[in-house]
């Protein structure tokens, strides 16, 4: 996968949110592959459900499945991360108002992912470090410029 291939020796002890985890595949795949701790949230309950059931049977530790909305957890969380994916419904306004709150989640050095159905600008704050698209997906990696 072309994101893993960019994120090559950065994800091992690192820590992960992947916020609108869906599937939970670039969550469980950051885990697999070193992550310190892994944070997984999703507003649909049934996803969140899914998302505990394979956890439990990758006897996954270090990782936690919330059932929150993306924008709450940001403003109730006082974490930070090294690594967020962000790949919300590409129809929303969801990643200009995520990165209206992420900045003061990240750490100096992080990275953010981002998948979105068109090319992402980087927001003020931010770095393009890599871009690549995929049919109708424009996958963005981004740095924090803190």
């Amino acid at each position: 996968m072309t994101l893993f291939n960019w994120l090559a020796g950065y994800i091992e002890n690192r820590r992960c949110l992947d916020l609108f985890a869906g599937s939970g595949a670039l969550g469980f795949e950051a885990h697999s592959r070193g992550a310190l701790h892994t944070t997984l949230v999703d507003a649909d309950g049934r996803v969140v459900a899914a998302l505990k059931d394979n956890a439990a049977r990758l006897q996954a530790t270090n990782l936690s499945i919330l059932r929150q909305d993306a924008l709450r957890f940001l403003k109730d969380s006082e974490q930070m991360w090294d690594l967020v994916f962000l790949d919300p419904p590409y129809d929303s306004d969801l990643l200009v108002r995520v990165f209206q709150r992420l900045s003061e989640h990240l750490t100096p050095d992080a990275i953010v992912y981002c998948e979105s159905g068109q090319p992402l600008e980087p927001p003020a704050g931010y770095l393009l470090v890599k871009r690549s698209q995929v049919g109708n997906i424009c996958m963005s990696l981004l740095s924090s410029n803190q």
